[in-house]
């Protein structure tokens, strides 16, 4: 009984693992379409210094509501 006690614990280990790591997966990738928004509004020379400023604030609020709920990193920075 013990055995099959450790295996069912050693697959949710597993399912937990994947699921970090799908989450991780999909935080990065919004962080690089973030940073590609903004690029692009680097390059638009008509943008003003106050909307930059906005889209800085824009990508801290995105990736403070990608994090898990309890993560050491959930207190926004100011």
């Amino acid at each position: 009984m013990d055995f099959y006690n450790s295996i069912n614990s050693l697959n949710s280990s597993k399912s937990n693992l994947w699921k970090k790591k799908l989450n991780l997966l999909t935080i990065i990738h919004r962080i690089d379409l973030l940073l590609n928004l903004s690029q692009k509004q680097k390059a638009d020379t008509t943008s003003s210094p106050c909307e930059d400023l906005t889209t800085i604030y824009e990508i801290e609020s995105e990736i403070t509501s990608l994090r898990p709920r309890g993560s050491p990193g959930e207190k926004r920075i100011s």
